[in-house]
C-alpha cells in the first residue's frame, strides 16, 4: 500500500486531563480502566495497543495508535512523537462523548493511568520495545535473504563439482531459452566484436575439450592464417633464444630464458617425452638452471591460480598498495600486513586501504647461486661488530637514523644513530690489532696504511660521520678541539703500561730468585717501591679512562667524585673549584703521575730549572717523549698603524729594506683587534696532558654551571605558583629585507632589522584553584598545592597527569607520575592544574645596535602594556588590590652588552618604584642562563618570524598579489615587516598561528620603535659598580640600586617561598634556609647584598653627588666616640652608632680606599674614594620613645660599614642614665675565660674594651629632636 501523506500537525502542548467533580463522580460508577499498553510492530507500521479492562460505555476494548515507521525513523524524537499521539488519542475519544452538561458518556477510568498520561517514562520505555521488535524484524529478514543467497550458492557449488555426464535433451521450451539466455551473455561480453567471439570460442571449446573424457570439439576460423602465425611465432621465439644463449647468459638474460620456459614448456608430471621436443623447438638446454627454475615458477603460479579466488586469511602472502608481504592479523576493520624483506609491519585502516590480494608469484624469477669468491658471513659480522664497540652509539633517544627501503618505499629501519669521530685510517690501524688474520687478506698491499673498501661497506647502516658539535661556545669547542691528539695518546700510554708490567713481571722472578737471600729491611724497601709503582699505575690508568670516554660530559663526570646515578650538576663545588683532596685531572696527572716521571734538575748554563725524566721509576720511558698534535683556540692581535711602523723601524735597523709588501700593506687605523685563530699546537705527551688537564678543569667548571642553571630552569618551571609573571629575553639576529629584483649594485646593500624576542608565561589562577574538572593526559599539575595566594605547601610537588577516571560514585580520580617515575593515584581535589598562558612580544625597530639602552627602551614601551593585558583579560591573576605585577621574573642569557652589566640591573631594579608601585610589594628576580649554551622558545619563534617575512617576500615573485596585509603591497622596510606579522600573527585571521600544542603561544603583540618617531636614549651613566657581577647569575632586587645576588640560580620550594615573600628585609648575607642546592656549597648559594646605584646620568641631579661629597667629608672628621645616624632597613628610619677605634685601621675608626678600584673591609665593599666606619650599634630603649637609645645587646662588638648610608655625624647627644665611659682607642686581645666580660687588664690607662662595653650596656643616650629631623629629611621624610 502506498505511503500515507505526512499531515502537518499543529504543536502540541502537554496534555493534562482534568479529573473534576463530573468526572470523578462517572470514575466512581466506571468499573472500565486501562487494563495493558502494547507495542507491536508489522513490518510498516508501529501500533500502539491500549487496552481496556472490558467493553466501555462508547463500546471500545481498546484504542490502536499507528504509525509508519520509515517516518518516525526521520523524526528528531520518534518516541515523544508516539506519546502526544497516543494521549492526543485517549483525549479525542473522551471529547467525541462528552454530554451537554460536560460529562462524558464513557466510563473510562483514567485516574490510575494519570502518572503514565503525564511522564514520558512510560512512553519511553514502550517506545524501546517497538524500536527492538524492529531490529529483531531486520535481524530476521536478513537471515532469510542470507538462506536464500546460500540456497542459490550450494546449487551453483554443487553443478560446479558435478563431473559431465550424459544427461538429457532439453525440453521443448528448455533449449530456447538456455540458447537465448547464452546469446545475450555473449553479445553483452563481446558487445558482439566479432574478434572477441573468436577469442571466446577458442577458448570455450578448449575448456570443453579438456573438462570431457573423449569430447572433441573445434570452432574453425580461418585454418590456414592461424597455421602460419604459430609458426612465425615459433620461428621468432627460437631466433631470439638462440641469439641470447650464444653470448654469455647475464642475469637479464637468464630471466627472460626462464619466463619463456614457464610459459611455453609443459608440465613434466603430465607429459616428460613431450619436453625434449618442446625444448628443442625453441632451441633451450633442457638440463639448464633456467628452464627447472621456469618449470618451478610454474608449479607456483598453478598453485597460485587454485587459490586466487579464495578468501585471504592470516599467514598468506599478499600484494597490496606498499609492496608484499604476510598478513600477521586481520579482522573486518583493520589489517597488519608484515612486509617484506625487511619485515617491517604496517597497519591499514580500513582494511580496504590496503588493497590486498594473493601474491602473485613471479614466472621469470631467477636467482644466480653465491659466487665463491663472497665476502664470508663470518668476516661481515666481525666487521660490523668492530665498529658498534669502537664508534658511539647516541645515547639520545630521539637520535634515531632511518633508511627506506629502495624499490619498497613504505618499509624502513629504525636504530640509534652511530657517530664515527676517529677517522678511517684510525680505525683501520685498530682492526689491524684486534683481527690480524681477516687484517692480512683484505689488506691492500700497495697501501697497507689505507682503509679497505670491505671495511667501509660493512659498516652498519646506521653510522655516520661524527661532528664536533657542540654549544659552539668557545669553552666547549676549545675542548673538542684539545680532544684531537687524544687518541695518539692513548695508544702511547698503553704501551708504557705494557712495558711496565713486563718489568714487573721480571723484578718478580728476580725477587722469588733470590727470595732466601734479602733480609726483612730489604723486603719492607722494595715493598715502597712496589707501592709506589703501583699507585702510579693506577693514576695512568685513571687517566686512559679518562680520556678514552666518548664525550666531555663523561670526561667531567670522571674527574669528580660524585655517587652511582649523580649528574653533574649534583658535584660538590669544591670537587667542581678542584679543591677536592680526593678527586681531579691534577691529582691524577701534574700532582700524581707528573711528578713521579719527571725530576728536576738546575741547569748552570741556562740558569734555571729543567725537567728531566725519573730513571727511577719504571713508567718514565722515552715513549712520554713522543710527538702529539692537538689543536687549540687562540687570540692573534690585529697589526695596527703604530705596530706596522714599529716592525718597519725595526726592520730598517736591521739594515734590511722594506719590502714590497710592507710598503703596499695598509693596517687599520683603530685599535688594536683580535681574530679567534684555530691553530695546530705539537708536544711531547707530557705537554699534551699539561694542556688538557688546564682546559679539563676549566671545563668542568664551564659544564657544572650549565647544568646547574639547566636544572634551575626545570625547578622554576616545575614550581612557580600563580601570579608569578615570567619573562624570557633575547636579541634574535638581524634580520634582512631581500630585494629580490636588485640592480647589480644594490647586491652590496643590505636593509636589516633589529628583532628583540620576549616569551611572557604565567599559570592561569582560574585554573590553579580548581577542584574538579576534567585532567588530560600529558596535563601538568601541583599535588597538594595550595590555593593562589596561600602561602606556599612544602609538601606539595610536581606531576604529570597519565589518567583521568570517575568511580561508581562520580568522584575524579587522577593517576599521575611524579618528577621520580612513581606512579600514584589520588581525588583530583588535591591537584592544582599549572595551566600556562604564553604571550610573545616581538620588538622591531631599524635601530641595530643591541645594547642595554635598546632593552630598556623595549621594555619601558612593553610592561605598561602587559599590565594592561593582565587588568583587561586576567584580573584574578594579580594580586588582590594591585593593579601592576608584583612577582616579574626576567631570564636572559648573560650577554654583557644586552642585559648582564651594571646599567641594566640597576634598570631592572627601578621598575619596581614606577608608574606608582608599592616598592615592599614588587619581588623581582633576575636570573641569567649559562653563557653560550641553550635556544629558548624566543629563538624558535624569532626565526619563524624571519622566515615568514623572507617567504612573503619571495611569494611576491610568483604572485601578482601583493603581501598581505601590508599596505604597499610590498616588503622594504621595516614599517613593512612591522605590518606583515601583524597581520600574518596578531591579526584576527592569524593565518600562520599554530592551533595549541604543548607549548602554544595564546597571544602575539609587535611593537615597532622608528629612530626618527621615537629615538632610543643613549645617555652618559655612571654607576656604582657591581663587584664580580659575571661570577653571579641570580639577582633579587632588595631596592632601587639595591641587589641580593649569588654565584647559582636555584628555584628549589625553598628558594620559591623565599622569592614569592621578597628581599627587601634580607640581611646584607642571607642564605635560605633548606635551600635543597646549598648541600653542594653554602657560600655559592648565599646570597650577598650589593649597591648599583646610579652615580651620573639621567635622573640623577647634582644633590646626589653633592650628598656623596657629604658622606665622604662627614666620614673623614669622624673621630673615636662620635655619634652617628645611618639610613635605617626595619621599623627604624634612622640607626644610631658611634666609632670605636680598630686595631688593624692603625687604631684609627675609619679607614678611606685610596686604590682604584673596589676593596673589601670585614667583608664589607668599600668603593673607590669611600670610607669605612668601625660603628658600635645603639638601638631604642622604650619604642615609644623615639630619641632615648641603648647600646644594642645583640652585637657586643663593633661592626665594620661603609658610608653609603651615613646621614649626619658628629652631633652632641646627652647621657641620662649610667655612669660616663670613656671609648676605648684600641682593641685589646681577650683572654680565652667563659666569662663573657673578664678581661685580661691592660697595662696602658686606657679603658678596655671589656670594661668599656659593661660599663656602657647600662648607659642611655637621648639625641636631640633638631639632630634626628637633619636624618630624616635627608631622607626625604620630613
Amino acid at each position: 500500500m502506498p505511503p500515507k501523506r505526512n499531515k502537518k500537525r499543529a504543536a502540541k502542548k502537554n496534555v493534562e486531563f482534568d479529573y473534576s467533580e463530573s468526572a470523578q463522580k462517572v470514575a466512581k460508577r466506571s468499573s472500565v480502566v486501562i487494563n495493558d499498553v502494547k507495542a507491536t510492530f508489522d513490518g510498516t507500521r508501529v501500533h500502539y495497543h491500549i487496552k481496556f479492562s472490558s467493553k466501555c460505555a462508547c463500546g471500545n476494548t481498546k484504542l490502536t495508535i499507528s504509525a509508519t515507521y520509515s517516518i518516525l525513523e526521520v523524526t528528531e524524537d520518534a518516541g515523544k512523537l508516539m506519546m502526544e499521539k497516543s494521549i492526543e488519542a485517549i483525549k479525542n475519544h473522551q471529547q467525541k462523548n462528552v454530554n451537554h452538561n460536560r460529562t462524558t458518556k464513557c466510563n473510562l477510568d483514567l485516574s490510575s493511568f494519570a502518572i503514565f498520561l503525564n511522564e514520558q517514562f512510560g512512553w519511553r520505555l514502550l517506545w524501546n520495545d517497538a524500536k527492538q521488535q524492529v531490529i529483531e524484524h531486520e535481524k530476521a529478514k536478513k537471515q532469510r535473504s542470507e538462506q536464500q543467497k546460500k540456497q542459490h550458492k550450494r546449487k551453483a557449488d554443487a553443478i560446479i563439482e558435478k563431473d559431465w555426464d550424459e544427461g538429457v535433451e532439453f525440453k521443448p521450451d528448455g533449449r530456447s531459452k538456455a540458447l537465448k539466455a547464452t546469446m545475450d551473455i555473449i553479445e553483452q561480453r563481446t558487445g558482439k566484436s566479432i574478434a572477441k567471439v573468436r577469442q571466446l570460442m577458442t577458448s570455450i571449446s578448449t575448456k570443453l575439450n579438456g573438462g570431457i573424457g573423449g569430447f572433441d570439439c573445434e570452432f574453425v576460423f580461418d585454418r590456414s592464417k592461424q597455421t602460419d602465425a604459430m609458426k612465425a611465432m615459433l620461428a621468432q621465439a627460437k631466433s631470439c633464444v638462440q641469439t641470447i644463449t650464444t653470448n654469455s647468459i647475464t642475469t637479464n638474460s637468464a630471466r627472460l630464458l626462464t619466463g619463456i620456459a614457464a610459459v611455453f614448456l609443459p608440465n613434466t608430471e603430465q607429459s616428460a617425452p613431450s619436453l625434449r621436443t618442446c625444448c628443442e623447438a625453441l632451441g633451450l638446454n633442457r638440463q639448464a638452471k633456467y628452464v627447472k627454475e621456469g618449470l618451478q615458477n610454474r608449479k607456483e603460479h598453478d598453485a597460485y591460480a587454485a587459490l586466487k579466488d579464495k578468501e585471504t586469511k592470516v599467514g598468506d602472502t599478499v600484494d597490496c598498495i606498499d609492496g608484499y608481504g604476510v598478513v600477521k592479523a586481520m579482522c573486518n576493520e583493520s589489517i597488519i600486513i608484515e612486509l617484506l624483506p625487511w619485515r617491517f609491519d604496517v597497519t591499514y585502516e580500513p582494511a580496504s586501504k590496503a588493497r590486498v590480494r594473493r601474491f602473485e608469484p613471479q614466472l621469470d624469477r631467477y636467482e644466480r647461486q653465491k659466487r665463491s669468491d663472497a665476502t664470508p658471513i663470518e668476516w661481515i659480522e666481525a666487521i660490523e661488530q668492530f665498529h658498534r664497540r669502537h664508534n658511539c652509539t647516541s645515547p639520545n633517544k630521539k637520535d634515531i637514523a632511518i633508511r627506506r627501503h629502495p624499490i619498497y618505499r613504505r618499509q624502513q629501519q629504525r636504530a640509534p644513530r652511530i657517530y664515527r669521530y676517529e677517522s678511517w685510517k684510525e680505525l683501520w690501524g685498530t682492526f689491524k690489532e684486534e683481527h690480524p688474520a681477516i687484517a692480512a687478506r683484505i689488506i691492500n698491499n700497495k697501501y697497507p696504511d689505507e682503509c679497505p673498501t670491505i671495511l667501509r661497506t660493512y659498516a652498519p647502516w646506521e653510522m655516520m660521520k661524527g661532528s664536533d658539535s657542540s654549544c659552539l661556545c668557545i669553552n666547549c669547542e676549545g675542548m673538542n678541539a684539545a680532544r684531537r691528539g687524544a687518541a695518539k695518546a692513548i695508544n702511547i700510554m698503553e704501551t708504557i703500561i705494557e712495558e711496565g708490567n713486563t718489568d714487573n713481571a721480571n723484578d718478580e722472578d728476580v725477587d722469588n730468585a733470590d727470595e732466601d737471600s734479602s733480609d726483612g729491611d730489604a723486603d719492607r724497601s722494595s715493598d715502597n717501591v712496589d707501592d709506589s709503582d703501583t699507585q702510579t699505575l693506577n693514576k695512568i690508568e685513571c687517566i686512559l679512562d679518562i680520556m678514552k670516554q666518548p664525550y666531555k660530559y663523561d670526561m667531567c663526570m670522571k674527574c669528580l667524585c660524585i655517587p652511582d646515578g649523580g649528574k653533574l650538576e649534583d658535584a660538590k663545588f669544591a670537587c667542581v673549584e678542584g679543591d677536592c683532596t680526593s678527586c681531579g685531572m691534577d691529582k691524577l696527572w701534574s700532582k700524581g703521575v707528573r711528578k713521579k716521571i719527571l725530576k728536576a734538575q738546575y741547569d748552570n748554563a741556562k740558569k734555571e730549572w729543567v725537567y728531566e725524566l725519573n730513571k727511577d721509576c719504571k713508567f718514565a720511558t722515552d715513549e712520554w717523549l713522543a710527538e702529539v698534535e692537538w689543536r687549540s683556540y687562540v687570540y692573534k692581535e690585529k697589526p695596527t698603524i703604530a705596530a706596522h711602523a714599529k716592525e718597519v723601524q725595526r726592520q730598517a735597523a736591521a739594515a734590511r729594506p722594506p719590502g714590497e709588501d710592507d710598503l703596499d700593506y695598509t693596517p687599520s687605523e683603530g685599535t688594536t683587534a683580535r681574530n679567534l685563530v684555530l691553530e695546530t699546537r705539537r708536544g711531547t705527551i707530557i705537554d699534551y696532558l699539561d694542556y688538557l688537564e688546564e682546559n679539563l678543569s676549566r671545563h668542568i667548571i664551564h659544564r657544572n654551571l650549565v647544568s646547574s642553571e639547566h636544572r634551575s630552569k626545570q625547578q622554576y618551571s616545575r614550581n612557580s605558583r600563580p601570579r608569578c609573571v615570567e619573562s624570557d629575553i633575547d636579541f634574535s639576529e638581524n634580520g634582512s629585507i631581500a630585494n629580490l629584483d636588485k640592480v647589480q649594485s644594490e647586491h652590496w646593500i643590505t636593509i636589516q632589522y633589529t628583532l628583540m624576542m620576549s616569551i611572557i608565561s604565567f599559570l592561569l589562577t582560574e585554573e590553579w584553584n580548581k577542584i574538579t574538572g576534567e585532567l588530560a593526559e600529558g596535563d601538568e599539575v601541583t599535588v597538594y598545592g595550595e590555593l593562589a595566594g596561600e602561602e606556599i605547601n612544602m609538601e606539595s610537588f610536581w606531576a604529570v597527569v597519565q589518567k583521568y577516571t570517575k568511580d561508581e560514585d562520580g568522584n575524579e580520580i587522577v593517576t599521575f607520575k611524579d618528577a621520580d617515575g612513581n606512579v600514584r593515584t589520588l581525588p583530583r581535589s588535591l591537584l592544582r592544574h599549572r595551566k600556562r598562558h604564553t604571550i610573545c612580544v616581538a620588538h622591531l625597530s631599524d635601530d641595530k645596535k643591541h645594547d642595554r639602552f635598546a632593552m630598556q627602551h623595549y621594555t619601558d614601551v612593553e610592561l605598561p602594556w602587559l599590565e594592561k593585558y593582565l587588568r583587561e583579560n586576567f584580573p584574578n591573576d594579580l594580586d588582590d588590590g594591585c593593579e601592576y605585577i608584583t612577582r616579574f621574573h626576567r631570564h636572559s642569557d648573560n650577554a654583557a652588552q644586552h642585559f648582564k652589566n651594571t646599567g641594566a640591573i640597576e634598570f631592572f631594579t627601578s621598575l619596581i618604584n614606577i608608574h606608582g608601585r608599592d616598592m615592599s610589594k614588587c619581588k623581582y628576580v633576575y636570573s641569567f642562563g649559562a653563557p653560550g649554551h641553550g635556544k629558548g622558545c624566543f629563538d624558535g619563534i624569532g626565526g619563524t618570524f624571519k622566515n615568514r617575512v623572507h617567504s612573503l617576500i619571495k611569494s611576491t615573485k610568483s604572485s601578482k598579489q601583493g603581501v598581505p596585509g601590508v599596505e604597499s603591497g610590498y616588503i622594504g622596510s621595516v614599517d613593512e615587516v612591522f605590518e606583515a606579522l601583524e597581520h600574518q600573527f596578531a591579526g584576527e585571521d592569524a593565518q600562520a598561528r599554530r592551533k595549541a600544542s604543548k607549548n602554544p603561544i595564546h597571544t602575539y603583540k609587535f611593537f615597532l620603535h622608528k629612530t626618527n618617531v621615537h629615538p632610543i636614549k643613549r645617555p652618559v651613566e655612571k654607576f656604582i659598580p657591581l663587584d664580580q657581577i659575571t661570577k653571579n647569575y641570580q639577582f633579587s632586587v632588595s631596592g632601587v640600586g639595591n641587589v641580593h645576588m649569588r654565584n647559582r640560580s636555584c628555584w628549589c620550594m625553598k628558594c620559591m617561598q623565599a622569592f614569592m615573600k621578597g628581599s627587601l628585609e634580607w640581611p646584607a648575607m642571607n642564605s635560605i634556609h633548606g635551600c635543597s642546592s646549598s648541600t653542594l656549597s653554602r657560600k655559592v648559594y648565599r646570597f650577598n647584598k650589593r649597591e648599583c646605584k646610579k652615580t651620573e646620568g639621567a635622573g640623577v641631579t647634582t644633590t646626589r653627588r653633592d650628598r656623596m661629597q657629604d658622606r665622604n667629608e662627614m666620614a673623614s672628621k669622624l673621630t673615636h666616640g662620635d655619634w652617628m645616624l645611618f639610613k635605617g632597613q626595619d621599623e627604624q628610619r634612622v640607626w644610631l652608632g658611634r666609632a670605636v677605634s680598630k686595631e688593624d685601621w692603625g687604631n684609627q675608626c675609619v679607614w678611606k680606599n685610596t686604590t682604584g678600584s673596589m676593596k673589601y673591609a670585614d667583608t664589607v665593599p668599600v668603593g673607590k674614594d669611600e670610607y669605612a666606619i668601625n660603628v658600635q650599634w645603639y638601638t631604642l630603649k622604650q619604642a615609644d620613645n623615639p630619641l632615648v637609645y641603648v647600646i644594642e645587646s645583640a652585637e657586643p662588638d663593633p661592626i665594620v660599614n661603609n658610608n653609603r648610608e651615613l646621614l649626619h655625624a658628629s652631633f652632641p647627644i646627652t647621657q641620662v642614665i649610667g655612669s660616663r665611659s670613656r671609648v676605648p682607642r684600641r682593641r685589646n686581645v681577650r683572654t680565652v675565660q667563659s666569662d663573657d666580660y673578664e678581661y685580661d687588664t691592660p697595662a696602658s690607662l686606657q679603658t678596655t674594651e671589656g670594661d668599656w662595653f659593661r660599663k656602657e650596656f647600662g648607659n642611655a643616650w637621648q639625641m636631640a629632636q633638631e639632630d634626628k629631623d637633619v636624618a630624616l629629611a635627608k631622607l626625604g621624610l620630613l
